[in-house]
């Protein structure tokens, strides 16, 4: 810490001269002081200068929608904290050839056919071929997508299948989301888009999976396509 303040100018300097040493020596004291330092403010700048870092602690609608650190870019206000802002998270995986799968039934199974990566560079989410798996880095919020094309026997009569997400980490299954199958209909089309699916702080690292059975049964099951993706919609929970 600077200590330009506690300068006392010579003896011999004239006294007014002193004076004004002693003032200019104080305000470069304090200039320095607040060097590297943020203001906080609870109102928003009459004109902020774009590259600027700004520190609110209240809301203030309809820009600063948290309390924290705000950049002005371009007109536009970005929110720097992490606490609130949503996560980079993106990744999945595909069935790229028609296989296929034991019986399905009442009893619940690992869907256990995805044999390529969806994306070439995932982030925050690891695309695990070897255990049919998506890996969440992060704890959140997260929009899952699931499609898959289900080849089967036809029987004369309406069937159901049900599917879920399966915390292979923590062993600890989803609500079931359950698939109608006509009469007389050899493939079950399942296509579940933006299911949300939370996990908490303790969550980072975890490992899903899809799962299907629970419902009625059908025989000579082959995937003939599927794909299994998702990604963070919320801030990173810590």
């Amino acid at each position: 810490m600077s200590k330009l303040g506690d300068i006392t100018p010579p003896e011999g300097i004239e006294d007014n001269l002193r004076d004004y040493l002693r003032r200019l020596f104080l305000q470069t004291d304090i200039a320095l002081g607040q060097n590297n330092k943020i203001n906080i403010s609870g109102i928003l700048p009459e004109k902020p200068q774009s590259g600027n870092i700004y520190y609110f602690n209240q809301v203030i609608l309809p820009d600063i929608l948290y309390v924290g650190f705000w950049g002005y870019v371009d007109g536009e206000w970005i929110y720097l904290g992490a606490d609130n802002s949503v996560e980079a998270a993106y990744g999945g995986i595909i069935v790229d050839s028609t296989t296929a799968i034991p019986d399905i039934d009442a009893t619940w199974q690992t869907v256990t056919v995805f044999d390529e990566e969806m994306l070439i560079t995932p982030r925050g989410i690891w695309q695990v071929i070897a255990n049919d798996a998506l890996r969440f880095e992060f704890a959140g919020v997260y929009s899952v997508n699931i499609n898959m094309a289900l080849m089967h026997n036809d029987v004369n009569s309406g069937r159901s299948i049900g599917i879920r997400l399966h915390n292979d980490t923590t062993n600890v299954n989803g609500d079931a989301i359950i698939i109608g199958t006509g009469r007389n209909t050899a493939i079950t089309n399942i296509s579940i888009a933006g299911v949300l699916y939370e996990l908490e702080a303790s969550g980072e690292n975890n490992q899903i999976q899809i799962q299907i059975g629970g419902g009625d049964a059908y025989s000579n099951v082959s995937v003939q396509s599927a794909f299994f993706s998702a990604t963070m919609v919320s801030e990173r929970r810590f």
